[in-house]
């Protein structure tokens, strides 16, 4: 892998700009270091059903793949690294020249998503399905800021979240602050979690989220089970992601097969799907207006030093110029209440939304 002769991010950041390399900002959790992976080769796309590359890169993963938002991976032909604390605020916050193509998207009203969730009840309660995810799209029609500014902005905020800020040159933008690992895998173990129900920090659990972080986390198990040995499953836990909090599992595991086959079996995962999964993807594909594109798909760095870290792609924006559409999601079960789950949505957009309308830094309560 090529470590990088540049001094500096916004250096990097202006290079591939000016050039028209693919390239991707990220942080992990919990770390302090800003990596940029880059590299010179426009061509990004994975082959269809075909396993991961053996070379250190960036993957970039939709949530079903397609000709118009395919499988990409950046190969590390560049990979920059520096402490956010060292990142020249103004010079990596210039106005950089971004080639992405305007792209309108489509907004669910209150009254349509609210119907839909009704929908998904109703099937629920024929037993054509235990759950299903359904997501909206939520317009910023006046972003302020440059992208970049945005996500280091986010890394001051964020610190247990996986921060990332992918370009795919003449197709994407998109920025995550997602809070749930897919997989983490190095030589010795993997480790993957159970993620599912949502509420407010002072709010009690009600019996729809337990049951749903019991499904996720059972089909989890399950998919582990196929392709690892010696697991651990850890209790359930609180986990706070900015300011919501969910229910989480850990699993620690070693892995008897391929990681591609461990990855494609888990994803999509019920935390973004469904379960069954085939029947949840198909009530997701005949009951939402938009295109999810890269929204609830996965990203990471692979094979990076002998580590690879995906995260599902959450909390998530796609940037086009001056403006950004949200992807926000939330689990149907045979308990939800439709007005709920409208207001699940709302409170997951306060992650990205202040950031993305305000001109300076908004406060931040919840770490």
């Amino acid at each position: 892998m090529k470590k990088s002769h540049f001094k500096s991010l916004g250096e990097v950041i202006q290079v591939c700009t000016k050039s028209n390399y693919p390239f991707a900002l990220y942080r992990l959790p919990g770390e302090q270091q800003i990596h940029c992976i880059a590299n010179s080769s426009t061509r990004v796309e994975l082959e269809p059903g075909m396993p991961f590359p053996s070379a250190p890169g960036f993957v970039f993963y939709p949530f079903q793949p397609e000709s118009r938002f395919p499988a990409c991976f950046i190969n590390a032909g560049i990979h920059f690294s520096c402490l956010y604390k060292d990142v020249d605020l103004k010079d990596a916050s210039a106005d950089f020249n971004f080639d992405i193509p305007a792209s309108e998207s489509c907004i669910t009203s209150e009254e349509m998503f609210c119907r839909q969730v009704h929908d998904a009840v109703e099937f629920i309660k024929e037993g054509m399905l235990k759950k299903v995810i359904l997501s909206r799209v939520q317009n910023v029609n006046n972003m302020r800021k440059s992208p970049v500014a945005v996500f280091l902005e986010l890394c001051g905020m964020f610190g247990p979240a996986f921060l990332s800020l992918v370009y795919i040159p003449g197709r994407t933008l998109w920025l995550t602050v997602s809070p749930e690992l897919l997989i983490a895998s190095n030589r010795e173990e993997i480790k993957t979690v159970a993620l599912a129900g949502t509420k407010k920090p002072n709010a009690n659990w009600t019996e729809k989220e337990l049951n749903e972080q019991k499904l996720v986390t059972g089909y989890i198990e399950k998919i582990v089970d196929k392709h690892c040995s010696k697991v651990k499953i850890s209790e359930t836990a609180d986990v706070v992601a900015g300011s919501v909090v969910h229910l989480k599992t850990s699993f620690t595991a070693r892995l008897d097969s391929g990681l591609w086959d461990l990855v494609m079996d888990l994803h999509p995962t019920p935390a973004v799907c469904g379960i069954p999964k085939d029947e949840a993807l198909k009530f997701i594909r005949k009951t939402e207006l938009h295109n999810r594109k890269y929204y609830s798909g996965f990203l990471g760095p692979y094979n990076i030093d002998g580590e690879t870290n995906f995260f599902v792609n959450l909390r998530c924006a796609e940037i086009m110029h001056d403006k950004a559409a949200l992807y926000i999601g939330g689990g149907i079960t045979e308990e939800s209440l439709p007005h709920a789950e409208w207001e699940e949505t709302v409170m997951k957009t306060n992650t990205l939304l202040p950031v993305l309308e305000s001109v300076s830094k908004p406060k931040v309560e919840h770490q």
